[in-house]
């Protein structure tokens, strides 16, 4: 029986042998129990999520790495109202979570993305706010589920994962081989005055591109600050 994405509202139609996904979002059509009350499909709806964007630039005609051009100018990123601050080699796109779907009640979300073909990199940041008394799921079952989305989501498999620390924030990172290349995410999450925050970051490309000082610059810039 088909049901409703809980995410974007797109149709799932049931699939044998696994957990049926929506076709729109990847979010799952089940989430799992157990979650402190914080639902998987609510916080991929919150980040179209970092990863799966990168994943996608490639769609829009420009794959990282296939075009020559002059050296960009890298500078921080720090967006009205987000709680975090990261180097990047041009300004990011803002995207919109998927048909427009509202978000759920005391959550919102910023996501961002740079297709920088200069660097042979696509590179994205977003980040999830929950109030206070909407439950959050560890950090590490974050991380892992959003590497086999990845995983799933571009024909590959998770072949890295550890634990990360950035300005004393501990952190997950995973590594991604899919068909075109490979994805290096990592995610961060910190308990707030009105609630949590978690922050995601991927840098997708080639494999000697993900491996780069490029894209070892733009992940270890990453630092939290007062939300501005």
């Amino acid at each position: 029986m088909a049901t409703p994405c809980d995410t974007c509202g797109a149709t799932i139609e049931p699939k044998d042998g696994g957990p049926a996904r929506c076709p729109t979002c990847m979010a799952a059509a089940s989430p799992p129990a157990g979650w402190g009350g914080l639902r998987y499909p609510t916080i991929i709806g919150l980040c179209l999520f970092a990863g799966y964007m990168a994943l996608t630039a490639s769609h829009r005609g420009s794959f990282p790495g296939t075009h020559t051009r002059p050296p960009p100018e890298w500078r921080e990123f720090a967006p009205a109202g987000a709680a975090f601050v990261v180097s990047m080699p041009g300004v990011p796109n803002k995207m919109e979570a998927p048909g427009g779907k509202a978000f759920p009640p005391n959550t919102s979300a910023l996501d961002f993305l740079l297709d920088a073909p200069e660097v042979g990199l696509a590179l994205s940041i977003s980040e999830a706010r929950f109030g206070r008394g909407v439950g959050v799921a560890p950090l590490a079952v974050m991380a892992r589920q959003e590497a086999e989305r990845l995983a799933d989501a571009g024909g590959g498999r998770i072949v890295h994962e550890a634990e990360v620390v950035r300005g004393g924030l501990a952190g997950r990172e995973y590594h991604v081989d899919v068909k075109n290349g490979r994805l290096v995410g990592r995610m961060f999450a910190a308990a707030v005055d009105e609630g949590w925050r978690v922050w995601i970051l991927s840098a997708y490309g080639f494999k000697e591109r993900v491996a780069s000082p490029d894209a070892i610059r733009f992940l270890d810039s990453f630092r939290v600050r007062p939300a501005g």
